[in-house]
Formats: structure tokens, sequence, C-alpha cells
């Protein structure tokens, strides 16, 4: 486990893909607190320029983590990764405002979605996500270089079957 953590971080520095064991098998999903006033990601990225600190964190993985710095290095914002142990852990403190924002597979953060608790702002992957046709892809929201971090389209029939 230690040696492929610090594969991954190895990788990562170093800008190249990352290893299979690192690759997300569902599209990820940028969370907000809807009482944050972000309802878009250039929303997000006028609000993460504006704030005088980094912006905290959360993942479901390597894959999510990779798409959080991925948003960092894009747009030029400081953030800082805060890991948990379950994707939920960090949906709870995201809804307590304890984090600023998660990147998580789609399907942790199903309910809360779906229930109003966070907002989703985009999706990576080609297609939207079939649960949540309103959230737009990170192509569909004029960020098409994020869209394709991960693979991952849409969900299989089993991991779909898993959501309800």
């Amino acid at each position: 486990m230690i040696r492929l953590c610090i594969l991954i971080v190895a990788v990562l520095s170093l800008g190249v893909p990352a290893p299979a064991a690192a690759q997300s098998s569902e599209p990820i999903v940028l969370l907000v607190n809807p009482k944050s006033g972000v309802k878009s990601v250039a929303d997000f990225v006028a609000w993460a320029k504006r704030s005088k600190k980094p912006l905290a964190y959360s993942s479901s993985g390597p894959a999510s983590q990779r798409l959080g710095e991925a948003l960092a290095k894009k747009f030029e914002i400081k953030i800082v990764h805060i890991p948990y142990r379950a994707a939920q852990q960090g949906i709870l403190d995201l809804l307590g405002r304890h984090i600023d924002f998660s990147v998580v597979d789609v399907g942790a953060a199903v309910g809360q979605i779906q229930g109003g608790l966070v907002l989703a702002l985009a999706v990576t992957g080609k297609q939207r996500d079939p649960d949540f046709p309103d959230v737009p892809t990170f192509a569909e929201a004029g960020y098409p270089e994020l869209a394709g971090v991960f693979p991952g389209g849409n969900p299989t029939s089993k991991t779909a079957h898993a959501r309800h």
C-alpha cells in the first residue's frame, strides 16, 4: 500500500497518466455546499481565485484526488487535500462547511445530490450521468481538458444498480 501511494505521488508530480489502480471506474463529480453561492464551474473558479486561503477539499480516492489537483493546476488556485477514509465522511464535512469542496465518485453522493444537500457542478466523462441530467460534463461547462482526466463515462448497469 505504501509503495502504491509513493508511486501515485511520483506519477502525479511528473504529470504523467496515473496507473490503472488510481483510475476511477465511474464519473467523478465536483461538489460544493449550496450555501457557498457557487452555481457553476465558472463561479467555482472565481470563488477560488478570490479566496485568501487555500480551499480545503475531500476526495474519494486517488482518481478524485487527481481531479482536485488538475483543477488547481488548470485554474491556478490554491487547494489543500484533506484525506478521508470514506467519501461520505468528506461529504459530511462539506455539509458542515468544514471543507470548501469535494470531488468524489458520483455514486458516493447520489443521496446528497438528489436531496439538494450538495450542489453538483460538473462530472467527468463524455456524457452526463443518467441520474443527474441537469449536471453538465466538464466539457459542456467549458473545460474539455478536465472531462477526460479519468476514464469513466456513464456508469455500468452494475454501478447504476448499486446506486438504487
